[in-house]
């Protein structure tokens, strides 16, 4: 008899166990691979410096553009330097030989762009950042470049660039 008691109780601590909700697996941290970052962004910056607003200012004003990158975020999971991110965006658009590129500090990088594009000496700014999407268990990145002015409420270009 006890030992029909012992082998029940055993039965149904198994069976509780079985029902128990087992804890989801913890998503992997992934670092955006740097050299397809890099890429993402040279592309950007050679698509907005291309673009007909730009070509305008530089018939309007027989100059290049006066340009800065404002503010850069990661709305991804991903680890990624927001540092180099800034670099890459200057060095891509001193590369294109279409604009001059001021180099932002840690103050101007929280600004708005368009507050920042309000300043003297600077006719653009740009704003950047990578979100994550997910699609058939497979993470990507897209990379976003926006281009802004003192009088626009919403960018005047976006450039979306996917990462693998």
């Amino acid at each position: 008899m006890k030992h029909t008691l012992y082998i029940i109780t055993i039965l149904f601590i198994f069976q509780a166990c079985s029902v128990l909700k087992q804890p989801e697996a913890v998503p992997e941290i992934k670092e955006i691979p740097e050299n397809e970052l890099s890429e993402a962004i040279t592309n950007s910056a050679n698509t907005i410096v291309q673009h007909e607003v730009i070509s305008q200012f530089m018939l309007q004003n027989n100059a290049r553009p006066t340009i800065i990158t404002s503010n850069v975020t990661n709305k991804s999971g991903a680890i990624t330097n927001i540092a180099k991110i800034y670099e890459n965006i200057d060095m891509a658009l001193i590369q294109t030989g279409q604009a001059r590129v001021l180099k932002s500090n840690e103050a101007q990088r929280v600004e708005k762009p368009q507050q920042l594009a309000k300043a003297v000496s600077i006719d653009f700014a740009l704003s950047a950042s990578i979100e994550e999407i997910r699609r058939n268990n497979t993470i990507h990145y897209i990379f976003t470049l926006s281009l802004w002015n003192e009088n626009s409420s919403k960018p005047i270009v976006t450039i979306e660039k996917q990462i693998e």
